[in-house]
């Protein structure tokens, strides 16, 4: 079919110019053109995903962190339990957003349970639970909200 309509195109081209095949061509140019500009636009959405649509996932991710009581041990903007590191600037640190996500369904993968870290200076103990129960669409949502915190 897209041999044809080359095919087509190269003999309205070749052939004595009349009104009705630069239409032809015109249009066909402005329809390959905006299936183009539309095909780089959804490829950006898919590499940047995690910043096009971040306020809707960030609300919702602060109260998915909130839920899941993550901040009975972490200090985000002077609220929160201090057993776990402050995570007020988390978006400051450039963790990697896949990083991110797996350590909140697998945290002992990356700490040793009872372990002691040392994390900005201050030393904790790894006892993060493994959030195994979350959906994708949750962690990806609390990992949003994480790294939006720039203090």
């Amino acid at each position: 079919m897209i041999a044809n309509n080359v095919k087509y195109l190269l003999a309205a081209a070749v052939s004595a110019p009349n009104k009705n095949n630069l239409k032809i061509i015109n249009y066909k140019f402005y329809f390959v053109f905006l299936f183009f500009i539309l095909f780089i636009f959804i490829g950006f959405i898919l590499l940047f995903s995690q910043t096009c649509f971040a306020s809707s996932h960030v609300k919702t991710g602060k109260y998915l962190f909130n839920y899941y009581s993550c901040i009975t041990c972490h200090t985000v903007n002077g609220n929160g339990g201090t057993l776990g590191p402050n995570l007020s600037d988390y978006g400051k640190l450039d963790k990697r957003f896949s990083w991110t996500m797996k350590v909140i369904l697998n945290p002992d993968k990356y700490y040793n349970i009872g372990s002691k870290i040392k994390i900005n200076g201050k030393k904790y103990y790894a006892i993060m639970p493994k959030y195994e129960y979350l959906t994708g669409k949750q962690v990806y949502k609390i990992a949003a909200y994480l790294n939006s915190l720039k203090k």
